[in-house]
């Protein structure tokens, strides 16, 4: 088995063909958000002192 004898196995693996389809769809929804709200992530950098 390919995941078996993997020198370097995923830490999560996703099986099957309809729950690899929805978590692809989600995760592209999720990163959409991100990319949306982007400025306002990296401007609350300056909202926080350093420690």
């Amino acid at each position: 088995m390919k995941l078996v004898d993997s020198d370097n196995p995923p830490l999560r693996l996703i099986l099957g063909s309809m729950v690899y389809d929805l978590a692809m769809d989600a995760l592209k929804k999720r990163m959409n958000a991100w990319e949306e709200w982007e400025t306002v992530s990296r401007a609350s950098e300056n909202a926080i002192p350093a420690p």
